[in-house]
């Protein structure tokens, strides 16, 4: 019937497939995965896979997702709006005019009371707890990066380095990449269903939590140590000039005094160390401009230094990272270039 009469579907009707087959796209998108694995084009012996994340911009514009005080505002506007709409359709009737636009003026405040409606589901949702609410694209954040923002989602994939075919993605409202190291390693793995697994990654994945929850699950993580930056002192000594000693569980500072364990932060799984030296310490303007220098160390500390030693050790491998995970974002951002067509999550 379509193909005789030559009908085609507009954006509403994909849309709404879509929506109401959302788990059966997500089985379907699986499949194509499965096939590359038996015709070994994926995977292998000793299969290595490069995880990479994006900023993928929503359906929706900035102006979309409100907080409160946007809200409040754009409640105003409308009250002022349904206001002046009243007013005008009072003097048609009181004049008897039969003006062209009073039929649209008539229902102009049926569209202002589906607004009205929205902006005060909307307020229900900031006064329960978030931040932001999006008007057109309920599931879309604010993405913050290097003094940019976008109004989307965080595109996470995983990327296999024997022919540069992605095995395994997700999207994500996560602000950042730091959760996303276990999620994604774990799927990709279980894509390929492999024995083993190496995956190389970038600074924004080091997490020493997760990367123990890897070694338990026989994947390999390959992601560089970030650099604390001296918080106190933005030109004084780094957290990397000090010198760690796990036999005596403390820290040796540049000009040579021990920093002992004051502190256990079990809700952060934190270790804080401090010395009473720094009073008199000469090199004291080099180091903070607190009262003391304080260093912290996680819980977990050893599994992200692991990790970060294996980069040093194989420097081809984050090279191998780069090739491997970041063509595959360039080949989606010129197909989509405007970010996603769709909205909401599944």
């Amino acid at each position: 019937m379509w193909l005789m009469s030559q009908l085609t579907a507009d954006h509403k009707n994909i849309a709404e497939f879509r929506r109401l087959n959302s788990k059966a796209f997500q089985k379907d998108c699986t499949q194509p995965t499965g096939f590359l694995r038996e015709a070994s084009l994926t995977g292998g012996e000793a299969p290595v896979v490069a995880i990479d994340g994006l900023r993928f911009k929503a359906n929706a514009s900035k102006a979309s997702l409100m907080n409160a005080k946007q809200l409040a505002k754009a409640q105003e506007r409308t009250a002022k709006r349904v206001a002046e709409y009243r007013a005008q359709l009072d003097k048609a009737d009181r004049e008897g005019t039969h003006d062209p636009d009073a039929a649209q003026i008539r229902k102009a405040p049926e569209w202002l009371k589906t607004r009205a409606a929205a902006l005060e589901k909307a307020k229900a949702e900031l006064d329960a707890g978030k931040t932001r609410v999006g008007l057109t694209d309920p599931d879309c954040v604010m993405l913050v990066k290097n003094g940019t923002a976008v109004v989307g989602y965080n595109l996470q994939q995983a990327v296999d380095a024997q022919h540069k075919l992605i095995v395994a993605y997700e999207v994500s409202t996560k602000h950042n990449d730091h959760a996303s190291l276990q999620p994604m390693t774990t799927q990709a793995k279980d894509a390929l269903r492999a024995e083993s697994l190496t995956v190389v990654c970038d600074t924004g994945y080091a997490n020493g939590t997760q990367s123990e929850v890897c070694k338990k699950r026989n994947i390999t993580p390959v992601v560089p140590q970030p650099e604390a930056p001296n918080t106190r002192h933005a030109e004084g000594y780094t957290k990397a000039q000090f010198n760690y000693d796990k036999p005596t569980d403390t820290w040796r500072c540049p000009a040579g005094a021990l920093l002992t364990l004051f502190k256990r932060d079990h809700a952060k799984r934190m270790d804080y160390y401090h010395t009473k030296a720094c009073a008199t310490c000469a090199q004291k303007a080099q180091c903070t401009q607190a009262k003391q220098r304080t260093i912290a160390r996680s819980w977990h500390a050893e599994a992200t230094e692991r990790a970060g030693a294996r980069t040093k050790a194989d420097p081809k491998l984050m090279r191998l990272r780069s090739a491997t995970a970041e063509h595959p974002f360039g080949n989606l951002k010129a197909i989509l270039e405007g970010g996603f067509l769709l909205r909401t999550l599944p």
